[in-house]
């Protein structure tokens, strides 16, 4: 370790997995707390991180793997009480004891918002955009959010390259559950936060800051990165027009109808809902049966 020497009570944490970018060395120095970066690289060197080598949970995923690292952790962490996590492509500027001091004063979770997204949506779109991710995925992600919780695509964004914690149950459940949608939707991990926020009703500390520069922090630091690994696939590293046309027509068709959500709509529901429950609608049900099944469809062949 290149710290000061002793026990911390809280570290902060980077994983860098692939090899696609270079270390980022430039953090503060005048910090006591432990900067661990867990990397699959046996040949990388530091003199601002100490080196944790790890194997991918997925040797041919290292995106979720990265991911599975960044959410739920290491064992490694687990001797810290507070763990703050930033991108191997942000660069604190003040010494972090100091944020997680102030961040966790009164919550066990600070997330930054996105100051360059106004909604979910619009996150979902720019990731389709930039080819950051399969549309087919991106579809069922969003399809399924906005049949279980419309709302949350309006919601403003948050911003997941910089997180401090507390390390406590609900904490701990909070982020398992983010990874379990990162497997099984987008390995994006913005585009499910929020839903998972909504979900589990964690309290959190939102921290607003500009994300490309704030009196804490820089990014993105150049890194000589490879974008292609940033990429779904090879074929999308130009945006797919096609797709990015269907998924236009369907934020279209999810504004027309979350702006369609007013009271006279809510008035008109309550009206079906009245007339549904009433007992000449139940006793009619079998009329209206017969009447959907055309003439002579209602009898028996024999």
């Amino acid at each position: 370790m290149n710290r000061a020497e002793g026990s911390a009570a809280a570290a902060v944490y980077t994983a860098l997995l692939g090899g696609y970018e270079q270390l980022n060395e430039d953090q503060p120095r005048d910090s006591r707390l432990p900067f661990i970066c867990f990397t699959d690289d046996p040949r990388l060197r530091s003199t601002t991180w100490d080196i944790r080598l790890v194997e991918p949970a997925f040797p041919l995923d290292l995106v979720r793997s990265q991911r599975d690292i960044k959410l739920r952790g290491h064992p490694a962490l687990d001797e810290f009480s507070e763990t703050m996590y930033i991108d191997n492509s942000v660069t604190l500027t003040v010494p972090p004891e100091d944020l997680l001091r102030d961040w966790l004063a009164e919550e066990d979770l600070a997330l930054v918002r996105h100051s360059n997204r106004v909604t979910v949506l619009d996150e979902f779109t720019e990731v389709l955009r930039q080819g950051l991710e399969e549309p087919a995925r991106l579809f069922e992600q969003l399809d399924h959010y906005a049949a279980l919780a419309p709302d949350i695509l309006e919601r403003r964004p948050l911003w997941a390259a910089v997180m401090a914690r507390r390390r406590t149950p609900s904490v701990d459940a909070f982020f398992a559950q983010w990874f379990d949608h990162v497997l099984r939707y987008s390995r994006r991990d913005q585009l499910s936060l929020v839903y998972v926020l909504e979900s589990t009703s964690i309290p959190f500390r939102v921290i607003e800051a500009k994300n490309e520069e704030s009196e804490w922090h820089r990014w993105p630091v150049p890194l000589d990165r490879l974008e292609w690994a940033r990429s779904a696939a090879p074929t999308l590293r130009r945006p797919d027009l096609l797709a990015l046309g269907e998924m236009r027509s369907k934020i279209a068709d999810l504004e027309a109808r979350m702006g369609g959500r007013d009271d006279a709509s809510q008035a008109a529901l309550a009206v079906v809902r009245e007339m549904q429950s009433s007992t000449s609608w139940k006793i009619t049900a079998p009329v209206r049966w017969l009447g959907r099944l055309g003439p002579g469809r209602g009898r028996r062949r024999w």
